[in-house]
Order: C-alpha cells, then structure tokens, then sequence
C-alpha cells in the first residue's frame, strides 16, 4: 500500500505547488481532507479520485459522500448509546453515518466485490482486496478442507462495509 500512498502524496505536493504559484493561499483543512480521502479511496476502494485537481465545484460522488459520511447527526448518536437494541430498531437507527452516504458506500463496495468476483485475475493491493483474498467459509474450517478454501463474498454487504469502516476508522 506504500506506493499507493505515495501517489496520493506526490499529487498533493503537485497541488500545493499549484496553488502556491498561483496565489499562495492554501486552505489547509479542506486539502488535508481531499487528501485524506484520495488516499482513502485509493487504499482502501482501489479508487483514484484525485479530490484536489483544480475545480472543486462539482467534487465526485466519492468525495462528496466521503466528506459526509462522518458528519453525525446528534439524535442518532444519543439513541445509538443510549437506548436498548430493540428501540433503536423500532427508531431506525442502525448505524452512525447518515443513510444517503452510507448506502453509498455499501453499493460501492458491493460493486466492487462484484466485479472482482467477475475479473479475479486482476489483482489489486487494497483493503478490499485483502478482505476477500482472507474471507473463508466456517464450513470448510470444520470439515479440515484446508486446501479448498478459496476467497467469497456471499456475507451480508453491510457487515462487509462495517468491517471496511472499522478499519479505516
């Protein structure tokens, strides 16, 4: 993943040299966090998005959601860790992150888990890609198949994109 990061880091030095030569004012919250998410989606979706280029005006849907998806909405929080499982399942409240960006995410990784499964020869250094190559089925652990376990995604696309979330958070 090094290099990976390594590119993200070269197109922000690329950016802060632009943005410098040209007027010399750089808004170091906002680039940090297109940083932070080029090297997200890059490590972690195997997804250049290259969030700072030039025209912020009309960010990628990854960029967008991506900015959003750790933006809480304090009624969610207080029920989350304050109420019994049972009510917050009769308040709808599943998780965290705001519903819009969330599936955003599960349709994303999804999606990606999909094609892969479709064009496994391509292989890409991401977390995605290191979650599925270690996924096994429980069955094959206790039937001591060793030598047939293979990579699958057939679990549940949220608890996949939980455990994503888990990692990077």
């Amino acid at each position: 993943m090094f290099p990976l990061i390594a590119h993200c880091v070269s197109r922000l030095d690329e950016h802060l040299e632009r943005t410098t030569a040209k007027d010399g004012i750089i808004d170091t919250k906002e680039t940090m966090a297109y940083f932070t998410i080029d090297v997200i989606a890059l490590t972690a979706f195997a997804t250049d998005v290259n969030s700072n280029h030039e025209d912020r005006s009309k960010p990628s849907p990854f960029v967008f959601h991506g900015l959003n998806i750790f933006k809480f909405d304090p009624f969610k929080m207080m029920v989350a860790f304050s109420m019994p499982r049972f009510i917050c399942d009769l308040l709808n409240v599943h998780h965290l992150f705001p519903n819009e960006s969330f599936q955003f995410f599960v349709d994303l990784t999804s999606k990606i888990v999909e094609e892969r499964k479709v064009k496994p020869a391509k292989k890409n250094s991401d977390l995605i890609q290191m979650m599925i190559d270690s996924f096994t089925y429980e069955e094959d652990l206790e039937n001591d198949t060793y030598d047939s376990l293979t990579a699958s995604m057939d679990v549940d696309d949220g608890m996949f994109v939980l455990a994503l979330f888990i990692c990077l958070i």
